[in-house]
Parts: structure tokens; C-alpha cells; sequence
């Protein structure tokens, strides 16, 4: 009876560990995708890939978010305020082994849901963002404000 009940609390345990979720900030409920959400949902914009995706914890967001306000104060320090508007949708996926996180910065979503689907590139005005972080040297690798490429 004990093994079962230890068996039932460990697919509780995973699947919380790949299921989206939500993150209360001041500029609103930001999401973290679930790997099994992001495969559905970006796995088409990683073409040419063999991409893996993994679920942030809390703490790795929290983290991240500290890195992220840290680089655009040092290198884009008049952007900080734009920073702070909007949400946020965190992506985890591998990069040649490595843990890296996406982040897209949004100010809405028109009709698409972020805890499903990838927020597109369109009419999401001064909040737009997107930058890539990296969890072991914990730096932001890349970093844009409005579509890539601008």
C-alpha cells in the first residue's frame, strides 16, 4: 500500500514539473510553459533543430528575472521602464546542452492564449521583447526589443 501510495505522489511530482504555470508580477500574471506545452506550441519555430524542452522552477524564474533587469540596466538602461510594462511568457528548452530559458516580453496577446501557444510577433507594441538566457553562466546571451532582427 505504501509503494502505491509513493508511486501516486511520484506522477503528481512530474507532472507538476512539466506543466505551465502562472507567476504573479507587477506588471502582471506572466507564464511559464510546461514542456509538454512548449514542444505543442514552438516546437515548429525550432526547425532544423533537434530541440528538447524542460519546465523553469519558481526559483530559476526568479532568477532569471533578476539577470534579465540587471543586463538591460548595464546596457539599455533607458529601456528598464519599457521592461517593466507587459508579461511575460518563459521558455525552457536545451541549447547544445545547455539549460537556456526564451522570454518573451508582451503587452497582450490578441487572440492567442500563452499558456498554449507562442504570443506572436504582432501588435504587441513597446512591451515587446525577447531575449535568451543562460542558466549556467547565468547571463543573458540575447537580448531585442521589438521583432528580431530590427
Amino acid at each position: 500500500m505504501a509503494l502505491c501510495g509513493l508511486v501516486i505522489l511520484m506522477v503528481i511530482y512530474l507532472w507538476l514539473r512539466t506543466s505551465t504555470y502562472t507567476i504573479s508580477r507587477s506588471g502582471g500574471k506572466d507564464v511559464v510553459l510546461g514542456r509538454h506545452a512548449a514542444e505543442r506550441a514552438v516546437g515548429a519555430l525550432f526547425t532544423g533543430r533537434q530541440t528538447a524542452f524542460w519546465t523553469p522552477s519558481r526559483r530559476q524564474i526568479r532568477s532569471i528575472e533578476a539577470g534579465l533587469r540587471d543586463y538591460v540596466a548595464q546596457s539599455e538602461p533607458a529601456a528598464l521602464t519599457q521592461l517593466e510594462k507587459g508579461r511575460r511568457q518563459y521558455i525552457g528548452f536545451f541549447r547544445d546542452g545547455q539549460e537556456r530559458v526564451y522570454i518573451v516580453g508582451y503587452c497582450s496577446t490578441d487572440d492567442s492564449d500563452p499558456r498554449r501557444e507562442f504570443v506572436p510577433f504582432v501588435g504587441n507594441g513597446e512591451c515587446r521583447f525577447e531575449a535568451e538566457y543562460d542558466l549556467e553562466t547565468r547571463r543573458v546571451v540575447r537580448f531585442w526589443f521589438g521583432v528580431p532582427g530590427d
